[in-house]
């Protein structure tokens, strides 16, 4: 691994992988990787930072494509 496992690119390439297996209806798949990924993301930015915000937007579109639209609108107003 070129970066260490807490590297912000690494938080930026899970996130595109959670896009993907989104994108082919691997919902499970999808929300471990942006998980990780934001995981990553509030230990090297805080809970208020824009790429926190994306990913939690993220989150709420793989709820809301499951039909799991609390979830989904949590995640939306806690990216806000």
């Amino acid at each position: 691994m070129v970066h260490g496992k807490d590297h912000p690119a690494v938080a930026a390439t899970l996130h595109n992988i959670g896009s993907v297996y989104s994108s082919q209806g691997k919902y499970s798949e999808a929300l471990a990787q942006y998980e990780e990924s934001l995981r990553i993301l509030r230990i090297v930015h805080g809970k208020d930072h824009p790429e926190v915000a994306a990913t939690l937007h993220s989150v709420g579109s793989v709820y809301s494509s499951q039909c799991k639209y609390s979830e989904a609108l949590a995640q939306y107003e806690e990216s806000l």
